[in-house]
């Protein structure tokens, strides 16, 4: 209350307002719980002041529609809550604000088949939402556009939620799920409290689970692609809850890390026993094309999220294979996170992969010749175990422009953590093909030859090179290529060898350094082929 109006803000290098939608957004959410809460119109008269303040922006930036979406959802959500405290004449004013803002812009775009009416992502799923909720808000007094603009956004709507996949995988990553998961909720929410008939969203209401899934213990998220590591807490998880029916559901909204939102009132789950908390130690998502494994490694739990799926998904980094890997809520193997969108060419496929961050060699997976992935490869899940002593995942990395056929897996075996890799040659040549391992870490490197210690947090693991010929651990510190983002806080564990012969198998190894004997002593897994693995139901 005691904060002025908003100012038109813009992300920094980047004609984008979208800092600005969010903060109205949040402020309508906000004041408008408050005024239901309270009673009090003092909290409705603050938030119609936040609109009309709105309406005094120059533009809600029609270029970039994204957007104009947020502001219109924030905006007629507001509408809707602070109507009773508005005169006649504010009403018609802040309507026809929206309609000429928000919905005659929107339906030019849908008319036109913008990129965004067809996309299955989250640009589709966020412009149709705000459009239909603005729509759903104005309808009394611009009925003909309002409803144009519920028939297409509807209509254009059903591709974004086909991206909620049926297991509830995301493929964008846990950060642009939250994203649009949040915005579909909100428009299928208002459609039906009008009373129209809306899609099945089975998808998407199952997607409580990759929420959970990819939210590690630490309270970091399983951060691939253009995700950050703190997305922010979902506040339509109770929503989720009550339209999945299910009791773990509901528990998860009650125990989410991360900052509540009023919306978790509108939509409060019922509360459910702590008992009912089961995580499996393995869970796949098909469609995100990402496994996680949860395990205790002596008296500690370890997480690791592991990467599969497809290049050419929006906002993904060439990083088939690689992974995140914690123990005892720490994070010893990170990823380096997304870059700046304000570089030059960053959703440009030509450029896009320049960056450091963005190409294969900024992530925890191998390189062949020093060459990135290809935007066509993709990563095919040869199952996964769920086994008391075996948790594992496997993925087959097929990529045409690469010179080897490349199987990775992962497996926590007893006390240690294994990552195998079976590489075999496509063609007959004999040409050496240089090898690539890699792991980002913000841990302290102890190491001599194939026996690194690495400690963060006050904890402490090893890692050893094992069954892997004669190679030995390099460790250096990450480039921070001009003008990309600052790695200086992490460090690169890594071996190079060369592939000669037509097959070659690595295997690195990591446990707690107070298990019995070293790693050597221990036998590591056989071949993938021979790993008792299953295909997920979801698997197809």
């Amino acid at each position: 209350m005691d904060l002025p109006p908003l100012l038109l803000e813009r992300e920094p290098g980047r004609n984008v307002i979208l800092p600005t939608a969010r903060r109205l957004y949040d402020r309508v959410a906000v004041l408008g719980m408050a005024s239901i809460l309270t009673g009090n119109n003092r909290y409705r008269r603050r938030g119609v002041s936040e609109l009309e303040n709105a309406t005094a922006f120059d533009s809600w930036n029609p270029s970039h529609f994204l957007d104009v979406a947020e502001m219109a959802c924030g905006f007629a959500l507001g509408l809707e809550w602070f109507g009773p405290a508005t005169s006649h004449t504010e009403r018609v004013f802040l309507e026809d604000s929206l309609a000429e803002r928000a919905l005659r812009p929107g339906l030019d775009q849908l008319r036109a088949a913008a990129h965004w009416t067809t996309a299955a992502h989250n640009w589709n799923v966020v412009c149709c939402s705000g459009l239909i909720v603005a729509a759903l808000a104005v309808g009394a007094r611009h009925a003909e556009l309002a409803g144009e603009v519920i028939a297409r956004a509807t209509a254009a709507l059903a591709h974004g939620l086909s991206s909620f996949e049926f297991d509830g995988g995301y493929a964008e990553g846990p950060g642009y799920w939250e994203h649009s998961a949040r915005y579909a909720v909100v428009a299928l929410a208002a459609l039906s409290e009008r009373g129209f008939i809306v899609p099945d969203p089975a998808g998407l209401a199952a997607s409580w689970l990759f929420n959970r899934e990819t939210t590690a213990p630490s309270g970091a998220c399983f951060d691939f692609g253009d995700t950050v590591p703190h997305p922010g807490r979902s506040p339509i998880l109770g929503w989720l809850a009550n339209h999945s029916g299910e009791p773990e559901a509901a528990l998860w909204q009650r125990t989410s890390p991360g900052n509540l939102h009023p919306f978790d009132l509108l939509w409060l789950s019922e509360e459910q026993e702590s008992s009912l908390f089961v995580q499996k130690p393995v869970t796949a998502f098909k469609g995100a094309g990402i496994c996680i494994l949860r395990k205790f490694i002596g008296t500690s739990d370890a997480y690791i999220g592991f990467k599969g799926g497809r290049n050419d998904i929006n906002h993904a980094h060439l990083d088939l294979g690689s992974f995140v890997f914690e123990v005892g809520k720490i994070r010893f193997i990170s990823e380096l996170g997304r870059d700046d969108y304000a570089l030059p060419g960053y959703f440009d496929l030509d450029a896009r992969f320049s960056y450091f961050r963005l190409g294969t060699a900024g992530h925890s997976t191998i390189t062949f010749n020093g060459r990135s992935q290809s935007l066509a490869a993709h990563a095919r899940c040869l199952g996964t175990s769920d086994q008391v002593d075996f948790v594992a995942a496997a993925f087959e990395i097929e990529d045409e422009s690469s010179p080897v056929r490349h199987r990775r897996g992962i497996a926590i075996d007893g006390e240690y953590v294994w990552i195998l890799d079976e590489i075999a040659r496509k063609h007959d040549t004999l040409e050496p093909i240089r090898i690539n391992w890699r792991a980002f870490t913000q841990a302290e490197i102890f190491w001599r030859q194939k026996a690194a210690m690495l400690t963060i947090g006050g904890q402490t693991l090893a890692a050893e090179i094992v069954d892997s010929g004669d190679v030995a651990w390099i460790v250096d510190p990450v480039a921070s290529p001009p003008g990309e983002g600052d790695n200086s806080g992490f460090t690169c564990l890594r071996f190079e060898t060369e592939m000669t012969g037509s097959a070659q198998r690595l295997c690195v190894a990591v446990s707690a350094p107070t298990t019995q004997g070293s790693i050597g002593d221990r036998m590591p897994p056989p071949g993938i082929d021979l790993w008792p693995l299953t295909l997920p139901r979801n698997a197809g």
